[in-house]
């Protein structure tokens, strides 16, 4: 095979072409890191969600403690009416005192306080 110039011109060409080519074909690498913004704005936000379901829990453990207390004081009540002998109508009528709960600090509760 004979290099003349028109040769050596189509086999640069055949190579830049396949260069350019292979260039805009190969699969894209992406290099992504998250700032410590982002991470720590995601910690707080499932503190706040954490919080917010304890929150909810201790509502509903609430709710559910009174709602048997008014079960059972419909129950006393429902006796008194018909005639039947209560149980202790002075137990039924006193209300239980709620416990109040101190809020935790986010440190604390991820441990970071350090507590030995």
């Amino acid at each position: 095979m004979e290099f003349t110039p028109t040769v050596l011109f189509a086999l640069a060409a055949a190579l830049g072409l396949g260069l350019v080519i292979g260039w805009f074909l190969r699969p894209a690498r992406v290099v992504m890191t998250t700032p410590p913004d982002l991470d720590r704005e995601r910690a707080l936000n499932q503190a706040k969600q954490e919080a917010l379901l304890e929150r909810l829990q201790a509502h509903l453990s609430a709710t559910e403690s009174d709602l048997e207390a008014i079960q059972v004081r419909q129950t006393a009540l429902l006796a008194e009416l018909r005639g039947e002998p209560t149980q202790d109508a002075a137990a039924v009528s006193q209300e239980q005192p709620l416990s109040v709960q101190v809020p935790r600090d986010y440190a604390d509760t991820r441990g970071q306080l350090g507590h030995s």
